[in-house]
């Protein structure tokens, strides 16, 4: 019934605390919150949570962690990004560039999202850029060992 309705359009969502604002307005966060756990569960609250994360990082404001969780809507997008955008050498000035955060903020988020083989990709696409090569031909070299030899 209707339960289920609400269940499948919270599940739906990809900010289901959002949305229950849209539906019904003048709902308070920790009331969202709650409700959204309550009907669709816990995992419904994953968004929600990596808002939390990405505006707990020292230097990154509430609004910036608004506008990079709806560019990048989950980890795995911003680590991407960090990793692979060729508009700057390095995961700390992409941060920079696409968040528009001072470079402390930056290196606060990088050491964030970015841990074990992601920060020891990104660290080799850094000493590979040194050399001269771009942004994209250093990622494809420092991918190479993953990606294997392609002919």
């Amino acid at each position: 019934g209707t339960r289920k309705k609400l269940q499948n359009f919270l599940q739906g969502e990809r900010d289901p605390v959002k949305a229950l604002s849209q539906l019904v307005p003048g709902l308070r966060l920790p009331t969202r919150v709650a409700l959204v756990t309550e009907i669709a569960g816990k995992e419904a609250l994953e968004f929600e949570e990596y808002k939390k994360r990405l505006a707990s990082i020292n230097g990154v404001t509430p609004a910036t962690a608004l506008k990079l969780s709806e560019k990048f809507p989950d980890a795995a997008s911003l680590c991407q990004a960090l990793i692979a955008d060729t508009s700057a050498p390095d995961p700390v000035s992409r941060a920079m560039r696409v968040a528009k955060l001072s470079h402390l903020a930056a290196c606060n988020l990088v050491s964030e999202f970015m841990e074990g083989s992601a920060a020891r990709l990104a660290e080799l696409v850094k000493d590979i850029s040194k050399v001269g090569l771009s942004g994209k031909t250093a990622v494809d070299l420092a991918s190479f060992g993953r990606k294997g030899l392609v002919t």
